[in-house]
């Protein structure tokens, strides 16, 4: 015996699909947003972090393994904006190539 279905039914999953697409995109635009926003943000907070009072908190006269805690500090702040910005990169990347 075929199972039935009211023509109800059927509009309402279309609804509830047509919705689901509009939400889904809705979140791509914001993580696109996002993902602008921290291109943005990434370089400004690398230079917060390279002026001249922030670094004076590492001037200290303490080395580990040999090595100034200031060098390190600098190295590690470099370090950190190359690689998340490689990350940033990449993501972007990945995601204009799945449209």
């Amino acid at each position: 015996m075929p199972l039935h279905v009211p023509p109800s039914a059927g509009a309402r999953a279309s609804a509830n699909a047509s919705e689901e697409a509009q939400t889904a995109a809705a979140h791509a635009t914001h993580r696109a947003r996002r993902r602008r926003e921290l291109a943005v943000i990434l370089p400004v907070l690398g230079a917060f972090l390279l002026v001249s009072p922030v670094i004076k908190v590492f001037a200290a006269p303490v080395a580990l393994g040999g090595i100034p805690l200031i060098v390190l500090y600098i190295f590690g702040v470099w370090a950190f904006v190359i690689i998340a910005t490689a990350a940033l990169t990449r993501r972007n990347l990945h995601q204009a190539s799945d449209r």
